[in-house]
């Protein structure tokens, strides 16, 4: 059962243009579901008028990753929100932007940077090699990359022979290779070799 929590969210005056859609805006607002799923729904137009996006947090998917954590009481502060794509957004005082990469999660996979201002993180993410990485790492002070093989090319993912021809190309101050498998842990002095950090346990990096 879905009852309406909140009725307040904006309907662009685009939506106007398109009658079919107009049965739609019934929906739009936040509604917590009861039953079998719990948690919050929330329908929004996107910019424009012509979809409308659905948003949720379901309370058992938190519960199967993190069990009974719905019920703890927190020590700390803390909350999800969504960064758009490509749209810096401000978190905790550091500007975060977001990239769209290449690996097959069932959402969009996104590289990121985060930046106070005078330091800049660079991360890759999981994602096989794409050029957005070039402008993702341009002038970091560290960028992370992924590196999951040694060679041929990987679903999902960067291999060593493809990253290597690509680093003149990266340009960070410093950068660490990591989330690497047995063939590549075995080879890691060559990403050593070439300059490059090798991400550990225990690893501490001053930017």
């Amino acid at each position: 059962m879905s009852t309406r929590t909140n009725e307040e969210s904006a309907t662009p005056a685009e939506s106007a243009k398109h009658p079919e859609l107009k049965q739609l805006e019934r929906l739009v607002g936040t509604w917590k579901m009861e039953g079998a799923t719990q948690g919050q729904l929330t329908y929004e137009w996107l910019a424009g008028g012509h979809f409308l996006i659905a948003r949720a947090r379901i309370d058992q998917a938190l519960e199967v990753l993190f069990p009974r954590s719905t019920t703890n009481k927190w020590r700390f502060s803390w909350t999800v929100i969504e960064i758009a794509v490509g749209r810096p957004t401000d978190v905790l005082g550091h500007s975060v932007t977001t990239t769209e990469v290449l690996h097959y999660s069932g959402a969009p996979s996104t590289a990121l940077r985060v930046s106070d201002g005078q330091k800049t993180f660079a991360y890759s993410g999981d994602t096989e090699w794409v050029d957005a990485l070039v402008s993702v790492a341009d002038g970091a002070d560290l960028f992370v990359v992924e590196c999951y093989g040694y060679s041929g090319r990987l679903t999902g993912h960067v291999t060593w022979e493809i990253l290597a021809p690509r680093l003149p190309d990266l340009r960070a101050r410093r950068i660490m290779v990591t989330h690497m498998n047995p063939t590549m842990l075995a080879r890691r002095d060559q990403a050593k070799a070439a300059g490059l950090l090798v991400a550990e346990d225990g690893l501490v990096v001053d930017l």
